[in-house]
């Protein structure tokens, strides 16, 4: 009934708001182990790699010279638009185009002028002008009676009737095509059509007897005569004999060859808007198969032409699919998004279980994803180029190299393995060309371990390009492809395998710099004693510099028993008590057996100057220049463990004052504790050296005791906990500690004191102290040793 059913729904209301959740929620899971920046930088990774990948969605793989195995057919009918046959367009276009003349319209007003003063000017005269008898002889006036005639013309009716037959026999000179002979001849070998252009009127004329060369003079007689009829009968043979003077020498005529041009570009941008096509229909072969044996031309590959009409079927291809079938590529963009997640997935969880320090470092984690989206962009520019995809050598290669200086070989070849995988599906290419890459990659990152010369990197890089070679042409064979396409892939592969070496080497300065790392060869170069800073500390504080000497060997050898770097851990003993060198004085290995100046210090007093150095020293650390990896073993030599002196010193002094004992976290170092095994050796190594150094007869099992101690005072005190060291390798630190401090601090033998006959009679004998302090005196129970 419904009031039990109120009454049930209350009270599990009541019961939900009393339990307390015990699993947090996804979104807290993420953020209590990765934390929202490395998150985001997952999610542009995963995005930039989609970009990359799905652009375009559906490439064509095809390239230039690539081996054919097999006929390809037409997917779906396309027509391409071959160079070939637009280049034979337009070289018809320019050899075809018919000439262009046009009238010489000056030549015919000249013409009609002097026709029309002719009336005037051939009438007799008393004084006749210098040109009157040249006119005269053009028009053929010899005798009084023609000049009669021409000048019953000049005056009334006669002179208007003479004016609107010369405007006739001016129309009728508009159709006398009469052309120059060499200007006709070599137009009519481009084109038996030519195209006339006088006035408003432009009309194509075919060869024939309308186009008249001006040395055809029977014709030109004729066409004269033709056109004469329509002047008056009386001058009708002088204007005849007039045009056939001036006609005989130049063309009514003259060739336009910027209207040709004109002509030849309006046909050339008509072919531009409009190019000449090629169809080709469904299921027809476009490219032969590769074949060994035969025509020399199918044995070199794709050609450019090949290339070119398999891009327009590609395009065809696709604009059909995109109309008949659209979800298509829908389901192709969401098939690679989810394979390119789940690959970046594996990569982040990864990158989580086994390399959590990049996790939690933003900067790290942003410069591998830097790097990693780079070397992907470049793949995919050498391959929209259109190279060999044995090319991609070179990004993965590449990867594999800066990994495994930053970090180490295994984290190398895992990331480098999944960055082959990313290259290979964005090329669409083959396993066998993932096979090659990996090998690549396989191979660099297993032979590169340090970097101790500089003709390291070349020769990882010239193993690794033989490597390759070698599986190229495995594969190839394996495959039946011909020898020559074997040999071609081949090359491409070591080719740049070879030239990751180079550029490696060029941009290793880069590298250290982006990764906040050390090469071998940079810690080298800083052990070397004549560097500025060494030489200052074994100037001012000779006795911190043996001490470091002294600790560079035993953090060496520690590190070499655990799979450390060992040489990271010497240079880092070399320089990790640079700080002293501003007051040496106050630290007793350089006291050199005086008075301790601690003793006029209140103990709160000397622990600033004790924990200075630490500061001090990574001041100094930047200011020379000293590679940031190395500031962690001056930050972290100590961690944050207790002034044990200047603790008890103080207890003592507040016991006698009946004041409050001192809390041990007021005599702690700042810190940090160590995170690297070569600064948590360091840390070790230290403690374990100046304990049994003060030790007044370090015997083998007391070195073992006290060496013991220490390390086990270390990780009481959870000095270690930011360390990636196993309890085991602690061990192993721990006897290597032993076997170098015993082979420092061990058993000596006393020489025998010379006789003291030999004494009296003045003889000279040698004598060997045991080992000396600071100052050159013997210690207490001091032994020559061997």
């Amino acid at each position: 009934m419904w009031p039990f059913k109120r009454k049930l729904m209350q009270r599990r209301l009541e019961v939900r708001k009393s339990l307390r959740s015990t699993e947090p929620g996804w979104w807290q899971s993420i953020r209590a182990t990765s934390g929202v920046v490395p998150l985001l930088l997952v999610v542009v990774f995963c995005a930039g790699v989609m970009l990359l990948d799905m652009w375009p969605i559906d490439p064509m793989t095809y390239r230039r010279g690539q081996y054919v195995p097999a006929d390809i057919y037409a997917r779906v009918t396309f027509y391409t638009y071959p160079q070939n046959l637009q280049d034979d367009k337009r070289s018809e276009i320019e050899r075809t185009t018919p000439g262009e003349f046009v009238l010489d319209e000056q030549f015919v007003s000249q013409i009609a002028a002097t026709l029309r003063s002719a009336p005037l000017q051939l009438q007799a005269a008393e004084e006749p002008t210098e040109e009157q008898p040249s006119l005269a002889e053009a028009f053929g006036v010899t005798t009084d009676e023609d000049r009669q005639r021409w000048a019953a013309l000049a005056e009334g009716d006669a002179r208007s009737a003479y004016e609107d037959q010369i405007s006739l026999l001016v129309k009728e000179l508009a159709n006398f095509y009469l052309l120059r002979q060499e200007e006709l001849t070599a137009q009519l070998l481009r084109n038996l059509t030519i195209y006339i252009n006088h006035g408003d009127v432009r009309k194509a004329v075919e060869n024939g007897p309308l186009l008249v060369p001006i040395n055809a003079t029977a014709t030109v007689q004729d066409k004269v005569d033709a056109i004469t009829q329509v002047v008056d009968e009386s001058v009708r043979e002088n204007v005849g004999h007039y045009l056939m003077s001036v006609l005989s020498v130049r063309p009514l005529y003259r060739f336009d060859a910027a209207a040709r041009q004109r002509e030849i570009d309006k046909n050339l941008d008509d072919l531009a808007r409009f190019p000449i096509p090629m169809p080709y229909e469904a299921n027809q072969k476009l490219v032969t198969r590769t074949v060994a044996q035969t025509d020399p031309e199918l044995r070199k590959g794709l050609s450019a032409a090949d290339l070119a009409v398999l891009q327009e079927e590609h395009k065809a291809f696709r604009a059909e699919e995109g109309r008949r079938r659209p979800w298509q590529s829908l389901s192709r963009y969401v098939g690679r998004g989810a394979l390119l997640a789940a690959l970046t997935a594996l990569l982040a969880v990864y990158v989580q279980h086994y390399r959590r320090r990049i996790v939690t470092n933003p900067w790290r984690a942003l410069a591998i994803v830097s790097m990693l989206l780079l070397m992907l962009g470049v793949n995919k520019i050498m391959f929209r180029v259109g190279w060999n995809p044995h090319a991609a050598v070179l990004p993965v290669m590449m990867t594999a190299i800066i990994l495994t200086i930053a970090y180490d070989q295994r984290f190398a070849l895992a990331i480098s393995i999944i960055m082959a995988t990313f290259v290979v599906l964005q090329m669409r290419s083959t396993f066998a060309v993932f096979l090659t890459i990996s090998s690549a990659a396989g191979c660099s990152a297993l032979m590169l371990r340090e970097i101790r010369t500089r003709s390291k990197l070349i020769e990882v890089a010239a193993l690794s390009a033989a490597v390759v070679f070698i599986t190229t042409c495995e594969l190839g064979m394996t495959a039946g492809t011909p020898w020559r396409f074997v040999m071609h892939d081949a090359l491409w592969a070591s080719g740049f395998a070879m030239l990751v070496g180079f550029v490696v080497q060029g941009i290793l300065p880069i590298i250290e710099r982006m990764f906040n790392i050390a090469t071998s060869m940079t810690l080298l170069e800083w052990c070397d004693a004549s560097k500025p800073l060494l030489k200052r500390l074994a100037m001012v504080a000779p006795g911190t510099y043996n001490h470091s000497l002294q600790l560079g060997a035993m953090c060496e050898a520690a590190a070499e028993d655990v799979g450390a770097r060992g040489l990271l851990a010497r240079v880092g003993a070399y320089y990790h008590d640079i700080g002293k060198i501003n007051k040496p004085e106050y630290f007793v290995e350089n006291e050199a057996q005086s008075a301790s100046r601690h003793a006029r210090l209140s103990p709160e007093m000397s622990l600033l100057i004790i924990i200075g150095h630490v500061k001090d020293g990574i001041e100094m650390a930047r200011e020379y220049g000293l590679p940031g990896v190395l500031h962690e073993f001056i930050s972290a030599h100590h961690g944050t463990t207790v002034v044990q002196y200047f603790y008890h010193a103080a207890t003592q002094q507040r016991k006698g004052e009946n004041d409050r004992v001192p809390d041990e976290t007021e005599f702690r170092y700042p810190g940090p504790k160590p995170r690297s095994k070569e600064a948590a050796i360091l840390m070790l190594s230290d403690a374990a050296e100046s304990s049994v150094r003060s030790m007044p007869d370090p015997t083998p099992t007391r070195i073992e005791n006290q060496v013991h101690k220490v390390v086990s005072a270390r990780l009481a005190d959870g000095q270690l906990d930011d360390c990636d060291l196993t309890l085991n390798q602690v061990h192993m630190i721990e006897e290597s500690l032993v076997k170098s401090l015993y082979g420092f601090y061990h058993a000596r033998i006393a020489y025998p004191k010379p006789l003291d006959s030999a004494a009296d009679k003045g003889d000279i004998g040698v004598v060997v102290s045991g080992g000396g302090g600071a100052n050159g005196r013997p210690e207490s129970g001091g032994n020559s040793g061997k």
